[in-house]
């Protein structure tokens, strides 16, 4: 559908005037890329309209042009937003200071935190990202497996520094070790029985356990899980 003139022409004015309590470009997006994901994750990609995502902001269909062409479009942004998001998570720990194991378990605490503050986010880019053509995803995600390369870069500082096991394959275990922590988006509950700090470090405890070697096993310390009430009571703190 095209957009309408006098809708684009107004919605414009509201973005660029800055007054009237009106939201700023920047945060109308973000915004919209917010409920894209919300809607996305619980009716799917199919069985959701542009339609649907302006009645949830409370816009006019036809001002959802004024941001993007179509609905597809607005996927692939949306697929852009997480992937890079992720990316910005993990980076500068991967190659931060501390040993490897330090940083490994920065990052699955990190990650971990994203994808349970971010679930709607997650779910999409997890289970939409396969409607991309190959020109697509060259152009809104660059490369695919950056995420899982930079697992791989630590867990072979790892290897080199003697603390992680040299039998493992590293490829292969930061693809194990990312779907788990990926997976936590279908089950985690804010309102649940655990923390997201408490998740993490379960992670942290169970996947460091099973790939150091004693070297790296006396380096490591990872804090205890905290049940749900006392992370709460200790973030707050």
């Amino acid at each position: 559908m095209p957009a309408n003139p006098d809708r684009v022409a107004s919605m414009a004015r509201q973005q660029t005037s800055g007054g009237g309590g009106r939201k700023p470009r920047e945060e109308r997006w973000n915004e919209l890329l917010k409920v894209a994901a919300k809607i996305f994750a619980r009716k799917g990609y199919d069985a959701t309209s542009l339609q649907d995502i302006a009645e949830e902001l409370g816009i006019l269909k036809g001002s959802l042009y004024y941001y993007i062409k179509t609905k597809d479009d607005l996927l692939c942004h949306l697929l852009s937003s997480a992937h890079k998001q992720g990316l910005q998570n993990i980076e500068s720990i991967a190659a931060g200071p501390g040993n490897a194991i330090e940083r490994l378990a920065a990052m699955i605490r990190r990650h971990v935190q994203y994808v349970c503050t971010d679930r709607d986010r997650t779910a999409v880019y997890l289970h939409e990202r396969k409607r991309l053509s190959p020109e697509q995803r060259a152009q809104h995600l660059g490369d695919e497996h950056a995420y899982r390369h930079y697992f791989q870069a630590v867990l072979a500082d790892g290897q080199a520094e003697g603390l992680v096991r040299q039998d493992i394959d590293i490829k292969l275990t930061a693809l194990c070790l990312l779907s788990s922590l990926n997976s936590t988006y279908q089950w985690y509950k804010p309102s649940g029985e655990f923390a997201a700090v408490a998740v993490g470090e379960t992670f942290v405890t169970g996947w460091l356990g099973g790939i150091l070697t004693a070297a790296g096993a006396a380096v490591s310390a990872p804090p205890t899980a905290l049940p749900r009430k006392q992370a709460a009571r200790a973030s707050a703190e």
